[in-house]
């Protein structure tokens, strides 16, 4: 009785805790990024350190340089970006009612599916014509805004204190479990954050590589939208199995009413670039990939409850995933064998790989 009271209690609690996690969820995404941008940012700190510079001043060379890319990044295609904007989404107007048009002038499929297609001024609502309606819309803007900038603000100063100081978790692993399972621990711990460390490098890596290369080629092309194409492009190419399909396809369409032989090339000179920035960045940075079918799964989940950004995360959560199955697929055959006293030397290295042909 008192050991199913206690497994009850055992289960309430993780409930409980999975509860909180869910309504806090915004919080923990934030303290999780951060988590991540510290570990990625350990490897070059400590290679810093033991070439002699100070901790410190190790730490605020590598955030200056980071943060001075980032700025880079901003400076050379935000201003294009936003000049760029209103012309898109005009394009896009038209775009679209040309296509209903079209679909509705046909026959058979088009025409249903043309038929079933709102009008954009449905899609996107009427825009409220009182100075009330127009104020309202500025102020959540700017709220949007300034909360977008406060949460990066928290996690880049969260990152730093992680990266600066011990990690919390360890701490509490050193106070509640014994040397050689703490240090055990600890080395895992270390090792799965180090997995999404080096994620997010790559992946701020393929960005800023793929949006500076796209963007001097599609300059050079004479694309009209040259920049705000570039960036999506870049972005889109994160996204797990879809993702160059979606950059080729992007390019594609921006160079479309130029005509056919400048989206061929212009397709082509995207696949290229995405993908030998993709495949180089993770050569680099040892950056391995999980199962298709537990990445699937992760995208999948990840986008019901994050949208576009858990599909941009998928792959560094599956990846973690997959390590921690490993784990537990090594430990649990470990077990088994030695209960029942059958010695296996291959044994490790044939799970290990296994686990590797799976990346």
């Amino acid at each position: 009785m008192r050991k199913l009271a206690i497994n009850a209690a055992v289960v309430l609690a993780i409930v409980a805790a999975a509860a909180v996690a869910w309504h806090m969820r915004g919080a923990l995404v934030l303290v999780l990024l951060s988590v991540a941008i510290a570990a990625a940012v350990r490897p070059p700190l400590q290679v810093l350190v033991r070439r002699g510079v100070p901790r410190a001043l190790a730490l605020a060379m590598i955030y200056f340089l980071a943060l001075a890319t980032v700025a880079a990044l901003v400076a050379a295609l935000g201003g294009p970006i936003l000049g760029e904007l209103p012309g898109a989404a005009d394009r896009l107007v038209a775009g679209y009612e040309r296509a209903r048009a079209v679909g509705a002038a046909g026959s058979g499929v088009a025409r249903m599916i043309a038929g079933s297609l709102p009008a954009w001024a449905d899609v996107m609502g009427r825009v409220p014509g009182d100075l009330g309606g127009i104020a309202m819309q500025a102020l959540f803007a700017t709220r949007s805004v300034f909360e977008l900038i406060t949460s990066v603000m928290v996690t880049i100063v969260l990152s730093v204190y992680w990266a600066a100081r011990r990690d919390p978790f360890e701490m509490l692993i050193g106070l509640f479990t014994e040397p050689l399972r703490a240090h055990r621990i600890r080395v895992e711990w270390r090792h799965l954050w180090g997995i999404a460390g080096g994620h997010l490098s790559a992946a701020l890596v393929r960005i800023a590589l793929s949006s500076l290369v796209l963007a001097v080629a599609f300059r050079a092309l004479g694309l009209p939208f040259w920049a705000l194409c570039a960036f999506a492009a870049a972005v889109f190419s994160l996204i797990p199995f879809i993702g160059v399909p979606l950059a080729v396809m992007t390019g594609l369409l921006a160079a479309a009413p130029e005509g056919a032989a400048l989206a061929g090339m212009v397709a082509a000179l995207t696949f290229a670039i995405v993908v030998v920035v993709d495949h180089g960045a993770q050569r680099i940075l040892h950056v391995h990939c999980s199962g298709p079918i537990l990445l699937v799964l992760s995208a999948l989940a990840l986008m019901h409850v994050l949208g576009f950004l858990g599909l941009l995360i998928a792959a560094p959560v599956a990846a973690m995933l997959s390590h921690l199955t490993h784990l537990g697929l090594q430990r649990r055959t470990t077990w088994h064998f030695a209960t029942r006293g059958v010695l296996v030397p291959g044994l490790p290295s044939a799970i290990d790989t296994l686990h590797g042909n799976t990346r």
